[in-house]
């Protein structure tokens, strides 16, 4: 039995962030249906690259979820809407703030349906504040969460942003386990709760102990690219097929380190003694070591570090990732099926569950897909369908 076996949730979330966490979800057994407006839908649809028509990218967080579209600004679309939740145990949504109030969709409307709804709602920025209203995006969480102020080469380079939607991410992990906690303790009390989480929210979180750190040092640290600010060598350095990052956080591996026959030139030197002096004489110190390891290969290196205990990895791209043979040996990639695509490569649940097995029998739905299998569950039947289509409430 899957570990959310028999839960609803309704999935009004569009983009990323709130498909993420219907996705994770579904992965764990839930009943995912995603609901779309008629027409444009979810406007992840719409990026590319396509395969055969079908976004990779929409692909990508929208498994395991029955498709259905629902005018929710027309009355018989909002009735439908209702009957759902009196049967449903999560909603979720990232509506603009005012927007679910304006629809009649709101944790307060929806609760006096169904006492035991869990509402998640994801926002840009949160739900209070002077930016409460504002649109959030990936980027700009990033930026204005301060991630983008330590990511990049130097002060004098533009700002850099993470490679991939991390704030996006990052936000449907922080709506999935706080939707999970939710049913914990509605097994406990008897009653549903409101959660809300938001790309700045989770931002802020994602910088842990830079915020500590501030608040112990008032130092405002700025972007170092690879580098670590308190430990050397800890970054990345050149090699003949690309890079490869070492990370020495201690004098117990710098002697290891040190102990290869190659960097034996490093040990005993009186500017790397310790941490310390090796932080502060950082410039010279990378510039002798990627002396060395630019005549060598990502695997030759890789292969001498490990099997001195010294922490290194290549610095792979994503088709390296993709064929990883750890990755594949521990699962972490999928292998799907759409019935337009066929097969597809998909980043597996990020965690494993000795009990669990993750089922993947939904692939990712066509705009109302599902319509007339859930309109049928609801009790229409075909002439109601028809109807409903042709006033364009689905």
């Amino acid at each position: 039995m899957s570990v959310l076996e028999g839960i609803v949730v309704l999935d009004l979330s569009k983009v990323v962030a709130g498909p993420t966490a219907g996705m994770l979800l579904g992965d764990l057994g839930a009943d995912v249906i995603k609901i779309e407006e008629p027409g444009l839908g979810d406007e992840a649809r719409g990026f590319p690259p396509f395969q055969n028509n079908i976004s990779a990218f929409y692909m990508a967080l929208n498994r395991n979820k029955r498709g259905m579209t629902l005018n929710l600004k027309t009355e018989e679309g909002l009735k439908i809407f209702y009957r759902m939740v009196k049967d449903a145990d999560v909603v979720i949504e990232s509506f603009r703030t005012g927007v679910s109030q304006r629809l009649k969709i709101d944790y307060e409307s929806l609760e006096k349906i169904n006492p035991r709804i869990i509402y998640c709602s994801i926002s840009g920025y949160g739900r209070k504040g002077p930016k409460a209203n504002h649109g959030g995006y990936d980027a700009l969480a990033q930026a204005y969460g301060g991630l983008m102020s330590v990511t990049g080469l130097g002060e004098e380079y533009p700002p850099v942003r993470a490679g991939y939607s991390v704030s996006d991410v990052t936000t449907g992990f922080s709506a999935t386990m706080a939707v999970m906690a939710a049913l914990i303790n509605r097994e406990k009390t008897g009653k549903g709760d409101l959660v809300e989480t938001s790309l700045l929210q989770t931002q802020v979180s994602l910088m842990s102990y830079y915020a500590t750190m501030y608040d112990a040092t008032k130092v405002i640290p700025g972007p170092i690219g690879s580098k670590h600010p308190n430990f050397a060598p800890y970054e990345a350095f050149k090699v003949k097929d690309g890079y490869i990052i070492i990370g020495i956080s201690n004098n117990k591996i710098w002697n290891q380190f040190c102990s290869i026959s190659i960097f034996e030139s490093l040990q005993g030197k009186e500017e790397y003694k310790d941490n310390e002096s090796r932080v502060e004489n950082l410039s010279s110190l990378s510039n002798e070591i990627e002396q060395i390891t630019k005549e060598m290969t990502k695997k030759n290196l890789t292969s001498i570090l490990e099997k001195n205990n010294v922490p290194c990895s290549p610095i792979n791209n994503i088709q390296e990732v993709v064929e990883d043979e750890q990755v594949n040996s521990n699962n972490m990639i999928v292998n799907l099926n759409h019935p337009v695509v066929g097969a597809y490569k998909s980043a597996n649940v990020p965690f494993t569950m000795e009990s669990l097995e993750y089922e993947f029998n939904k692939h990712p739905p066509e705009k109302g897909e599902h319509n007339e299998e859930i309109l049928n569950e609801l009790g229409f039947g075909s002439a109601d369908i028809l109807k409903l289509s042709s006033n364009k409430v689905i």
